[in-house]
């Protein structure tokens, strides 16, 4: 059985607490763990029991379709939801730093990385699955097959 142990590399522990230091009146969940053995991502069965798995470990609930999507999209998402917030587009800060903070975060990984998120926009508007109690929540996961991580906001109406 794989373990998914927590990442305590000095450089992403000293990111990490600069960035709730910084961000500590918002509500970032920011986890990176390692596997105790590599996964081949494109063994989709076996990734998304890891996945699970490890957003059951941080405290959230896993969902029944996580959507795959593409580092640009992934990009998007990160920035987006660091940039502003979910309940009315106020700006947490600004967005090169937000642009920062996001890049630093996927540079915690070893391509190939698979991408997901719980949300997808429509023409009808922004549909998500919640893994959260919040009213809303977004965020990526990252996981390459040897570390997983996520970088998720929920934010209150």
């Amino acid at each position: 059985m794989v373990e998914i142990r927590p990442d305590t590399s000095p450089t992403f522990l000293k990111w990490k607490n600069q960035f709730k230091k910084d961000f500590s009146r918002h509500n970032f969940m920011i986890y990176l763990d390692c596997l105790s053995e590599k996964i081949k991502i494109e063994d989709w069965d076996a990734s998304e029991g890891i996945i699970n798995q490890f957003v059951l470990k941080c405290g959230a609930h896993p969902i029944a379709h996580w959507r795959l999507i593409q580092i640009e999209t992934a990009e998007a998402i990160l920035t987006r939801i660091l940039w502003k917030d979910l309940a009315y587009s106020q700006e947490r800060m600004n967005f090169s730093t937000a642009k920062r903070l996001t890049v630093d975060f996927f540079n915690n990984f070893v391509p190939p990385m698979l991408y997901l998120t719980n949300g997808e926009k429509s023409a009808q508007g922004y549909t998500w699955d919640p893994i959260t109690e919040a009213t809303f929540d977004g965020g990526v996961i990252v996981f390459d097959g040897q570390k997983v991580g996520m970088l998720w906001v929920a934010d209150e109406d």
